[in-house]
Order: structure tokens, then sequence, then C-alpha cells
């Protein structure tokens, strides 16, 4: 196991302080009290923020921690998995362009307000408030859980897993309390950067440690030649309903239709999901 010692402790330390201070910053940024400037920016994110907090939702710790334990499992015919991350991008394109007109003309709020406009239902309405509760309950697990898998194994258990869950989950509820989505689309931008500069390096990584593509096939083939063997047609129906899965479910996780509600303009909305679709190719290949 590699120890990075004190020095990945003082850059998480930084770090954290950071978040805490683009918290602060994003309170001191709001432009008046209340709920639209907390919870939607504003409805101001302009196209970079919006792209790499786009970009750092999709790819979070379900992509660096669950795809590879994936890939490793069941070998490169989990390569498939690039596919379900563009039609994710497909499902944004089948109603946000239109979801973002609606949501300007009636002030949307939470993702809620449209089935309460469109449907005129409040049993309805609060049993999806339930539903996307729920689901980001999960969505959140998830993602601490990575956390605190990722401190206490580069940290060789300095920090412990459970400091790193429930120290993660204290620092995004300070930040996104103190700042809103405003604070938390920054820190996205920033983790956004990080993750682009950290899949280049494992790009470069790979290789200069193994070699091209075909010398990886190679290296797999010597080592576990049954990672590399063909599918067959029971996981060729596993990747269509994983890929229908996350296309037709993923777009709709409230705090990504709370991101097409923040954008500047639709033009800047078409635009980051233009640049998504063929982020894939890159992020989940290196990944993988």
């Amino acid at each position: 196991m590699i120890d990075f010692g004190h020095d990945l402790l003082v850059w998480s330390a930084v770090y954290v302080v950071l978040l805490l201070a683009i918290g602060a910053w994003g309170r001191k940024a709001k432009r008046e009290r209340t709920l639209s400037d907390h919870f939607l920016a504003g409805r101001s994110i302009g196209f970079g923020v919006l792209l790499l907090t786009l970009f750092a939702t999709q790819y979070s710790g379900n992509s660096l921690s669950g795809f590879p334990g994936q890939t490793y499992r069941e070998g490169i015919s989990y390569f498939m998995s690039v596919t379900f991350m563009v039609g994710i991008v497909a499902g944004y394109l089948l109603f946000a362009p239109r979801l973002f007109v609606l949501a300007r003309r009636g002030r949307y709020l939470t993702p809620t307000d449209f089935l309460a406009e469109r449907f005129r239902s409040a049993p309805l309405n609060y049993f999806s408030a339930v539903i996307f509760s729920l689901t980001l309950c999960n969505y959140l697990l998830a993602q601490l859980m990575a956390l605190g898998h990722a401190f206490s194994g580069l940290t060789g258990d300095q920090i412990p897993y459970w400091v790193g869950v429930v120290g993660g989950a204290l620092v995004v509820l300070i930040y996104e309390t103190l700042g809103g989505l405003r604070a938390v689309a920054w820190t996205d931008a920033i983790q956004g950067m990080i993750l682009f500069i950290g899949l280049l390096l494992v790009v470069f990584l790979i290789f200069f440690e193994v070699g091209s593509p075909a010398a990886l096939l190679e290296s797999v083939r010597e080592q576990a030649p049954e990672k590399i063997a063909n599918p067959g047609w029971s996981t060729c129906f596993v990747w269509l309903s994983n890929f229908l899965l996350l296309a037709l479910g993923a777009p709709l996780y409230p705090h990504a239709i709370q991101r097409i509600y923040a954008a500047r303009k639709l033009l800047d909305l078409k635009r980051a999901l233009a640049i998504m679709a063929f982020l894939p190719l890159f992020a989940i290949s290196a990944v993988v």
C-alpha cells in the first residue's frame, strides 16, 4: 500500500478549509434572502460552472469506486459502461430544455413543482417528494462511503473510515447551509477540475506503466484470460437493462433537476449537455 504520510493529511485539511471558505463566500455572494437564491443560486449559473457541476455530479464516487471495481470483477466487457453515461446525457436531452423553459415560466423551486402544476394532485406531489428524498439518501450514502474508503485507503487508516464518512457529511452540510446551491456549484467546479486532472493522470500512468491499450489487454490475457472473454447473451441483456435504467432514471435525480432550474440561459444548458455527451469517452474509459 502506498503511504502518502503527513503530506496527504495536510492537503486534506487544506481542502476541507477551502470548501468551508467557499461556503462562506457563497453566503456573502447571495443577492437576496430568498429560497430561489439559496436553492437555485438565483438561477444564475453560467456555462463553465454548469458544465463542471454536472460533470462532478455525474462522475462522482460511483464512477471512481464503483466502475473500476465492477470492471475488475466482470472483466473488460464492462467497457460497455461508457455507453451508460452517454445514455444519461441522452436522457437529459429528452426533457431538460423543455423543463428549463417551464421552470422559468412557472418559477419552479423543486422538482415536485412541475408535477404539482402538471397534475394538480397534492397526494402525488407529496408521494414524489418522498421518493426523491429516499433516492437522495441512497445517492448521498454512496458518496460518503466512497469518501470514507478514499481517505482510509490513501492514508493507511491514519484517517479512519468513519471519520471520512462523518467528517465529509459535516463539511457538505456546513458549506451547503452557508452558501446554498451557489456554494455547491462552486465546490463542484473545483472538484470537477480535480477529477478531470486526476483522470488525465490515470491515463498517463496507464501508458507509462503498461503501454498501449493492446499491451494492456495482453497483460490482462496473461494474468486472467477469462476477463477478456466474449460476453454471452445474458451479459448483453444486463447491459441493455442497465443502459435503459440509467438513461431513463439517472437524469431524474432531484439534484440534477435543480441544476437544470439553476442554469442562467437555455443556451448554456444545451452547450453543457452537448459537451457532456462526449466526456464519457474519456472519463469512463480512464476509470475502466
